[in-house]
């Protein structure tokens, strides 16, 4: 089938796909590079962790089917509130097991410009 007899829609939905992901990284290189990062004391209100797996999935090449896996790694995640304003940063086992409820933290932390989010950069101790 010629190029021009195709249907339309197969050339403009790819062309779409690919200006979404691009508008989207945009906005996300706008949204958090380059942001002042600055001390403050945040409060932990709690802690979670998350066990490391592995993942498998099937990838078809020239007719074959062949398993792989991928591994995700274990994570520990603290919640804090730092001026009255829920956030939580990822940590070290260590840190984790050393932090408790209503400890006060001294942290790194920055704000995102569009979003406004508060982020957690490092947890300091």
């Amino acid at each position: 089938m010629a190029a021009f007899r195709a249907n339309p829609f197969a050339f403009v939905f790819p062309a779409l796909a690919l200006c979404a992901v691009v508008i989207y990284f945009v906005y996300a290189a706008i949204d958090r590079i380059g942001l002042e990062v600055s001390d403050s004391v945040g409060t932990v209100t709690g802690k979670q962790f998350t066990r490391g797996g592995k993942s498998y999935y099937t990838t078809v090449v020239d007719g074959q089917s062949f398993v792989q896996s991928q591994g995700t790694p274990e994570t520990y995640a603290v919640m804090f509130l730092v001026n009255g304003e829920k956030t939580s940063g990822l940590v070290s086992k260590q840190q984790f097991q050393l932090l408790n409820t209503n400890d006060s933290v001294p942290l790194r932390i920055r704000r995102t410009r569009i979003t406004k989010r508060l982020q957690v950069v490092e947890v300091r101790q």
